[in-house]
């Protein structure tokens, strides 16, 4: 669920996480996949070079990690069916 989004900073110490909810919690009826989402965690080194992107997609997250090579994008999506 959306408001659950925050347990991902608790799954491990030195991890950050960012994540989506398919769950839209919008209205009085819940619409959505109750057990859909996706998330990325990664390493808390990372932090300074770390930008989370805004995909303005509830299946969809991405971060976007600076390196000595140039930028490396991660996207995590969820398939529907």
């Amino acid at each position: 669920m959306p408001f659950e989004l925050g347990l991902l900073n608790n799954i491990h110490d030195d991890f950050i996480g960012i994540g989506v909810s398919a769950v839209d919690i919008t209205s009085d009826l819940l619409k959505g996949r109750p057990y859909g989402g996706t998330a990325i965690l990664y390493n808390k080194a990372l932090v300074s070079g770390t930008n989370v992107i805004n995909c303005d997609e509830p299946r969809m997250c991405a971060i976007s990690i600076d390196t000595n090579n140039g930028p490396v994008l991660i996207c995590e999506r969820i398939h529907a069916n």
